[in-house]
């Protein structure tokens, strides 16, 4: 047995490491990762004065059909959203599954108004194509919510995930298949 066992060890534990950073159904980066990167990069925008926003995105209406079709045809699903949706995302940006049916892009260097934009850009890539679910097509789509830093009265990793959760919050219970935008303004009561 001539194998080369030198390269073995390396290779196995930077798989191992890449595997610690991955969702293990979808392949974006963890929650784990996400809240990591994101303590870093709201450090680095107000050490430096810089934007950073989050969208925060759920499928609609997912339990329902995980019911009505299987939890297989609903991991199908998110995988083949998530490899959607990552074919879109800038470089820069870091996209994770936040846990269940929720996934979460950090958008670094960029404000409400631009996220708001991406955050479109995923609606309109979800629901403009059906996608194929256990052989049959399935339409889907996703309430999407944006908050920026800036927007933040007392600015921290912690308040920004808050606040975009209570944007995704509006956008579900306004009807769902849209995008809000957190407002400090109005910070609804929580009904969950």
């Amino acid at each position: 047995d001539h194998r080369d066992l030198h390269s073995f060890p390396t290779r196995r534990s930077s798989d191992l490491y890449e595997s610690a950073l991955r969702d293990r159904l979808t392949g974006v980066f963890n929650r784990g990762y996400f809240n990591n990167r994101l303590e870093s990069d709201v450090a680095f925008a107000m050490r430096h004065g810089k934007p950073l926003s989050l969208v925060m995105f759920e499928l609609d209406n997912f339990q329902q059909l995980s019911d009505s079709q299987g939890q297989e045809a609903g991991d199908e699903l998110l995988k083949a959203l998530a490899d959607r949706v990552q074919g879109t995302t800038r470089s820069e940006d870091i996209f994770a599954r936040y846990g269940g049916q929720a996934f979460v892009l950090i958008c670094r260097d960029v404000d409400a108004l631009r996220a708001s934009k991406a955050a479109n850009r995923i609606q309109t890539l979800v629901s403009g194509d059906a996608f194929s679910i256990a052989g049959a097509a399935q339409e889907v789509t996703v309430s999407l919510g944006v908050a920026d830093l800036a927007m933040l009265h007392q600015p921290s990793a912690k308040a920004l995930v808050e606040a975009v959760d209570t944007a995704l919050f509006v956008a579900k219970r306004q009807g769902q298949d849209r995008v809000e935008i957190f407002d400090p303004e109005s910070e609804p009561t929580r009904l969950v």
